[in-house]
């Protein structure tokens, strides 16, 4: 049974930060949901909301899950990080099928925004209330449902101070799963 890292939060919680450490340090290969939703569909024009509107539909044609078996189907290594579950089903799933760790990677609202802003990307909302307001509307309304997803982690982190405060303590779970026997 392959093991999973699972890594999920809203948007700019430093979910990359993470992945990209445990990633390299450990040697574990990336798999991402965005990643595989986008191979399966068309490769010009993908924005946020195709990849929203396509998952649904894929959900809709074959199952909820559907886009997390995918990847475990395809993934020839036995200890993997999956980054960017956005359903539940997704992660139940991983949970009824790998020996599976979710970590959620959380911060404050305004810390969010201020990494967003330094992206500078250009159809980003341009103040806070907007970026809370899209979130919220995006969780609510679409196929997406990051804040039920995150209730469903196994640890929660915050990530908002020094960023190697948060690789010891990534450090000490992440060996924790890969080398304990009872995961």
């Amino acid at each position: 049974m392959k093991k999973v890292i699972g890594i999920i939060g809203k948007l700019c919680a430093g979910k990359d930060s993470v992945w990209e450490y445990i990633s390299k340090k450990y040697a574990l290969p990336l798999y991402s949901i965005s990643w595989k939703v986008k191979s399966l569909g068309e490769k010009d024009h993908i924005s946020r909301e195709w990849l929203i509107n396509f998952s649904r539909s894929l959900s809709e044609k074959f199952w909820d899950g559907y886009i997390a078996e995918k990847i475990i189907e395809d993934a020839k290594e036995n200890t993997i990080i999956i980054v960017g579950m956005r359903q539940k089903w997704q992660i139940k799933y991983l949970k009824e099928n790998t020996q599976f760790l979710l970590i959620a990677i959380e911060a404050s609202d305004e810390i969010r925004f201020l990494r967003m802003q330094k992206r500078n990307r250009p159809w980003e909302p341009e103040s806070l209330e907007e970026f809370i307001r899209i979130e919220k509307e995006e969780d609510w309304k679409s196929v997406q449902k990051i804040s039920a997803c995150i209730k469903q982690a196994d640890i929660c982190l915050k990530n908002e101070w020094e960023i190697e405060d948060l690789y010891k303590k990534i450090d000490t779970i992440v060996k924790e799963f890969i080398f304990s026997k009872e995961f």
